[in-house]
């Protein structure tokens, strides 16, 4: 792909620029914004890089490359981490520079830029490449600053300080010194006072004299003169101003001066190319309003709203692209109707759940998709095939939160600190004030577009993650290298711990852990998965959240193209990952005796055991990239899902829900607070994540529940049942089949497979038993609830249902809804705290004699989503005709 660099001057932008060469790409202009004449050399932008403005117009001659220059005439108008147009603001600036650059090379088709660590910056370039059709490239974003630094010194970069603002560094002896010869020096300050090594803090700007794009020649400074800002004793700012400088050429036969191609872009450039981009907007199909049945339920509690929906067409025939595309349109504009009588907009979803009968109609689909779905803060996402009923193309579920609202424009008065530009933040996308009250318990969501070495990015209206209530929702994961948005070569082992550290990276983004901190993780597998690999992926999750580690292997790179798709994200509408092109291997976290990550000089991730790396003080993490430290993690539920197909083919794909650590330490210290002063209302002194209190998952217990030896639900007032009895009423939904299925599906469901057993199970496989509850998983007859619960606040409980449950005579629903109001009172819950129910149920075990979502049972106030797969096991029992997922959130008071 042919792309711009944004280039300051400094030595990361011009990193970027090369990793994103090493990526495949080819950079075929520079751009860079310049003070204006009346203006001093630094402007403390938020954004820009200004001081040793002067060297930058060299860079054009020093690569053979047109460099387009701009005067920075706005402000930091806007200074909220969000952003949208604003006239006035210097990123508007960005926005006509490249626009510029757009229409006079229209072949460019992506930035790159130079962001580590501040979302607010990272977030405007995103914004500006959305609006003109372009991709933003991060390659530096979150990876580890010491290797960032060593990765730039070794490919040759030579930069030296320009500028100086902080703790131990000294004008008269580090301005001008190259950070080759300051690296152990930058290395120090970080351990005695906390400042980062690549300078994201503002420590410290740089100029690059030489890298290795500087094909023609290199910068020479000749004069320079020191500017005192600031005269502190303690720690003074000051900058160089280049007074000379030259370029010498590394050709021995090239003339003295080289030809240099500096183009000034006016104001007249505000060119009208700001529409969105092309995925945005449907414009590829017509429009057949009325020829589908749409079918929806909607449960609204006290704060979440889940809704199911699905289309059905009216004369059943085989599902086109087109068919795909117009069910979703008509079901999303009858959701959105359904919604706005309650006074909801889908800026209230929190996660959605898409269901194709076709994953090759993906790209129509996500095309209206994100027609509707709000492109700021948007909600996370999970895609999959499954088998649908006929005329059935597609199927949402999208669970909303009243409280999580989040508007597209926040007012600027809204600002962060003076230094927001600088300062590193763990949230991509601004916040809303929840039902709890307090700023601290707003919606949080992670929505990073950068195409980066961290995470694959999300280019649409689907986020890595949303943090909501003290619950996360990370989107479904599949196993892409971020850096090339590849899925990765290999087996589905592979596969998978490539999509868990990706969930772990997005998860410590955030200070959580999926190893450490996890209620549920659901594992969705292609039917073509084989037992014996099925067996091994069980086993490596398992070993991973056992250990608190990630396996240490060196992944294959993938052969496919480097470009992003076109229609975005990673396919299944989720990102995050840690960089396996370039970074951590352990998921932008590390633990004793597990292997970690250095980048070498060519860009790419080294992958050595930490006694072979020999340099400690380099394979450091910085602590916003350490993952939590955790005490008592446990072993979360987890359901295997087998499924026709997943985006991109892959074989793997995983979506977990985790408990939000900073916001259970909020809590802690909310309560602690009130305690201590008699006030109950007291809002909590937080510190920074990096000096916080370390959180805990000390409430965090597993409990089981059998029906061996207990009651059945034909009795209402049973209160310590899981039995799902018959209650002699008419006809439920779904009927049995008791017929032998091939495929290996149904073996896996039949319980064919070996699983690891979970701790404490004194070596039993999951579907022979589960120790302490006597029985033997899902018996002929009864059915089973394993839960996990954390502070009496928040559960993930699994309902597992044996073949009789769906034999039995009576409305399922109803024994369903007794039988979970047993298990939630057992942890002082009840049916008002549920947050979202589904069920996944085995069409080789269970066929329908109708939907059971849009049946009789619909307009009850208890209601599942329940969904067609090829097969279905857990963490607890092998042996399922269906599990019913429900997560369970009982109100802060």
């Amino acid at each position: 792909m042919k792309i711009v660099a944004l280039v300051s001057g400094g030595k990361d932008s011009c990193y970027s620029m090369y990793l994103a060469t090493k990526e495949g790409h080819e950079v075929v202009a520079l751009a860079n914004l310049q003070p204006q004449p009346s203006q001093p050399d630094e402007l403390d932008s938020y954004m820009y890089q200004t001081v040793g403005h002067q060297v930058v117009q060299a860079y054009s001659a020093c690569m053979g490359l047109p460099l387009f220059r701009r005067q920075i005439k706005g402000t930091s108008a806007r200074k909220d981490l969000s952003y949208t147009r604003t006239e006035g603001d210097e990123v508007e600036d960005l926005f006509i520079l490249l626009s510029h650059i757009k229409e006079v090379m229209p072949q460019i088709m992506g930035v790159a830029s130079g962001a580590i660590a501040s979302d607010y910056q990272r977030v405007r370039v995103e914004n500006v490449c959305a609006r003109l059709n372009l991709v933003s490239y991060a390659y530096l974003w979150h990876m580890p600053q010491r290797q960032l630094l060593r990765g730039m010194i070794e490919c040759g970069i030579e930069a030296v300080l320009i500028k100086v603002a902080a703790l131990g560094l000294d004008p008269r002896k580090h301005l001008g010194r190259s950070i080759a010869v300051l690296e152990p020096h930058l290395h120090r300050l970080s351990d005695l006072y906390g400042s980062h090594v690549c300078g994201e803090g503002g420590e410290y700007e740089s100029m690059t004299l030489d890298f290795p794009l500087f094909t023609k020649g290199r910068i020479v400074l000749d004069e320079t003169e020191v500017v005192i800002q600031t005269p502190d004793a303690m720690a003074p700012v000051a900058y160089l101003v280049p007074k000379s400088f030259h370029i010498e050429p590394k050709d021995p036969d090239a003339p003295d001066e080289l030809p240099s191609d500096v183009r000034d872009v006016p104001d007249s450039s505000s060119s009208s190319c700001g529409t969105p981009k092309a995925s945005f907007v449907r414009t590829s199909f017509g429009q057949r309003p009325g020829e589908y049945n749409i079918n929806f339920h909607v449960v609204s509690g006290q704060d979440y709203v889940q809704l199911s929906c699905s289309a059905h067409s009216r004369v059943p025939a085989d599902c086109t692209e087109n068919d795909t595309a117009n069910a979703l349109h008509d079901m999303l504009a009858a959701v959105e109707r359904e919604l706005a009588a309650m006074h909801l907009e889908l800026n209230h979803a929190l996660f959605v759940h898409l269901f194709l009968a076709n994953m090759g109609h993906f790209a129509a689909a996500n095309a209206v998709y994100c027609r509707h779905f709000p492109a700021h803060n948007p909600p996370s996402r999970a895609c999959v095939q499954v088998p649908l009923p006929e005329g059935c193309p597609v199927m949402v579920d999208v669970l909303l939160a009243k409280g999580a609202y989040t508007p597209a424009a926040q007012p600027a008065a809204a600002a962060e600190a003076p230094d927001a530009g600088r300062a590193i933040s763990n949230s991509g996308g601004s916040s809303s004030r929840s039902s709890t009250g307090g700023e601290e318990f707003g919606r949080k969501v992670l929505h990073v577009q950068s195409i980066s070495s961290w995470a694959p990015s999300c280019i649409g209206p689907y986020s890595q993650a949303n943090q909501y209530n003290g619950l996360v929702y990370l989107a479904g994961q599949i196993p892409l290298h971020p850096s090339s948005m590849t899925v990765v070569a290999g087996d589905a082992v592979a596969q998978t711990i490539r999509a868990l550290a990706s969930c772990e990276a997005v998860a410590v983004a955030l200070r959580c852990s999926v190893l450490r901190g996890s209620l549920g993780l659901t594992v969705y597998v292609t039917a073509a998965t084989a037992l014996e690999t099925l067996d091994a992926i069980t086993r490596t999750i398992f070993t991973a959240f056992d250990q608190g580690t990630l396996p240490h292997i060196k992944p294959k790179r993938a052969s496919s193209t480097n470009s992003p798709p076109v229609s975005g994200g990673t396919g299944s509408g989720s990102g995050g990952g840690v960089a396996v092109g370039g970074g951590c291997a352990n998921g932008c976290g590390r633990a004793s005796g597990s292997g970690s990550a250095r980048l070498s000089s060519s860009g790419r991730s080294c992958f050595e055991d930490e006694e072979g790396e020999g340099d400690d003080a380099v394979s450091r993490l910085d602590p916003y990239l350490e993952p939590p430290n955790v005490s008592n993690s446990m072993r979360p539920n987890v359901t295997f899902i087998t499924v026709e197909a997943l985006p991109r083919g892959s074989l793997v794909e995983l979506q977990p829900v985790l408990v939000d650590l900073p916001y259970g330490d909020i809590l802690s210290q909310r309560h602690s607070h009130s305690s201590a002063d008699g006030e109950e209302n007291s809002r909590p002194h937080t510190q920074p994540c990096s000096n916080a209190k370390l959180p805990t998952l000390d409430g965090m217990g597993v409990q089981r529940h059998s029906s061996i030896g207990t009651c059945d639900l034909s009795n209402e007032d049973s209160c310590h049942t899981s039995t799902l009895a018959s209650d002699d009423e008419e006809e439920g939904p779904l009927a049995a089949r008791g017929t032998a299925v091939a495929a290996a599906a149904a073996a896996v469901a039949a319980g064919s497979a070996s699983v690891p057993a979970p701790a404490g199970t004194s070596g039993r496989r999951p579907g022979s038993g589960v120790a302490g509850a006597g029985g033997s998983g899902c018996s002929s007859s009864d059915a089973m609830a394993t839960s996990v619960c954390h502070e009496g606040r928040l559960c993930k409980t699994l309902l597992h249902m044996p073949l009789a449950v769906f034999q039995a005579r009576g409305d399922l629903h109803v024994r369903l809804q007794r039988a979970l109001g047993c298990v939630l009172a057992s942890y002082g819950m009840d049916l008002s705290h549920v947050v979202r129910v589904m069920a996944w149920y085995d069409i080789n075990k269970v066929v329908l004699m109708n939907d059971p979502n849009t049946s009789s049972s619909a307009s009850r106030s208890f209601h599942v989503t329940w969904v067609p797969v090829l097969g279905v096991t857990s963490s607890a029992c092998a042996d399922c005709a269906a599990i019913m997922e429900v997560l369970v959130e009982k109100a802060v008071a």
